[in-house]
């Protein structure tokens, strides 16, 4: 081979690894959700409620608290570290001394071994901003935490935001929406209120995502705005703000050892831990709606006899049964998930018992309230119709998150936050 053939492949070999580098290669988008088996009933509330979603306010004292437990009680010893996040919760390009306040990477050291229970473990807490560690500009974080030991092993992931509020949000839902009336879909329409707010290009600066209730499936991301004013942004008849109705969550509770609690037919000990069997389910598609004060898929740890349930509350294997017939699933994939809070938005797939016409699962749960709902589809889109049916009159919760971003900004400031219901 001549010098200038050899020259000519390295040419090309350059050019081929030049392109396949420019190649834009998709950010991994975080959740929370555990990353170890080990890791059990990762929760985060706002100010002590645990209902709220984990969202504080930059300018006064709330606080976000983190709370998990470690099956693993041999290494006790966890560390954490803080990510700043973009919109749609891919990893921002700024560096940590544009963010935080302090220094990153500290221990977790409020932890407690568990008592008087048959599944033992190691329940940590952790409060943000800390003494440690506070945040400087708005958007949204991620926690990492991780074993002091394995600093490269990720234990679980725990989202959450920080709001320097500078826009009014107002919104509504109704069941009269752009595809049908009063029957199986809610509308949200809301507008954005920007006189506290300079924008350059209003279409491109603002980004919007909406959620439904605990789930992260079926967001919506980056909507564009249908009217554009000096002061205001309106968002209605938006195809994409259509949601499925759904139904309220059912509900189960595992708060004693002694006896079966709502929707559970027995608790018993089996195989080192107890169990409970939670009553087997039907569709309710077919059904008259009925309405029920559920908390829109989201749980609350909880032990009847115990003075203390983030280290007295035991461990459950829970048995779900749904009553279904795969063959009689028409028009769909015949997958059926298991989802609510619980589930970290990774529904769990049930098996198919083909003898008994059932669909099951169970599940390692920490004693207390728990929503659930059931949904059939795939990996990439699931839905409620077929199950659970969609009923326009039925109460979730939307939230509305508003982000700004100017021309020539590193990141998603977090501007706006609104929760409305639909409840009537």
């Amino acid at each position: 081979m001549t010098k200038s053939m050899m020259f000519k492949q390295v040419i090309f070999v350059l050019f081929f690894l030049s392109c396949f580098s420019s190649i834009a290669v998709p950010k991994k988008v975080y959740i929370t959700q555990p990353k170890s088996d080990n890791i059990k009933s990762l929760q985060l509330t706002s100010s002590g409620n645990s209902f709220l979603l984990p969202i504080i306010n930059i300018n006064n004292d709330e606080i976000i608290d983190i709370r998990f437990d470690n099956l693993n009680i041999s290494q006790p010893r966890l560390r954490y570290k803080i990510l700043h996040c973009n919109s749609d919760w891919t990893i921002s390009d700024i560096p940590e001394i544009d963010y935080l306040i302090g220094f990153n990477d500290h221990a977790i050291n409020d932890y407690s071994f568990s008592n008087n229970t048959l599944v033992n473990y190691i329940h940590y807490n952790l409060q943000l901003p800390n003494r440690d560690v506070g945040f400087k500009i708005s958007g949204n974080y991620m926690l990492v935490v991780y074993d002091e030991y394995s600093p490269n092993d990720e234990l679980l992931t725990a989202c959450f935001s920080v709001i320097d509020s500078k826009v009014q949000i107002g919104a509504k839902i109704t069941g009269n929406t752009d595809i049908d009336f009063n029957r199986e879909h809610q509308q949200l329409s809301f507008d954005v209120n920007l006189k506290n707010l300079r924008l350059q290009n209003p279409h491109d600066d603002i980004k919007v995502v909406v959620r439904q209730n605990v789930r992260f499936d079926n967001r919506v991301e980056d909507i564009k705005p249908t009217y554009i004013y000096s002061d205001r942004l309106v968002y209605e008849h938006n195809k994409a703000l259509i949601f499925d109705a759904g139904n309220e969550y059912r509900r189960f509770e595992t708060v004693s050892r002694q006896y079966g609690g709502l929707n559970v037919a027995d608790v018993h000990y089996k195989e080192s831990c107890m169990n409970a069997i939670v009553n087997t389910d039907i569709p309710r598609s077919k059904t008259a709606r009925q309405y029920d004060k559920d908390q829109n898929g989201k749980y609350l740890i909880r032990n009847n006899e115990a003075s203390d349930s983030n280290t007295e509350a035991d461990y459950f294997l829970v048995n779900f049964a749904l009553d279904a017939d795969r063959a009689n699933l028409k028009g769909s994939s015949g997958n059926v998930w298991l989802d609510g809070e619980f589930v970290y938005g990774n529904a769990i797939q049930l098996n198919y018992d083909v003898i008994n016409s059932l669909y099951r699962a169970s599940i390692l749960l920490k004693q207390g309230s728990y929503n659930y709902q059931y949904l059939v589809g795939d990996e990439d889109a699931k839905y409620t119709s077929t199950i659970e049916g969609d009923y326009y009159d039925t109460e979730n919760t939307y939230s509305i998150f508003v982000y700004h971003r100017p021309l020539g900004s590193r990141y998603d400031m977090l501007v706006g936050f609104m929760q409305v219901s639909s409840a009537k």
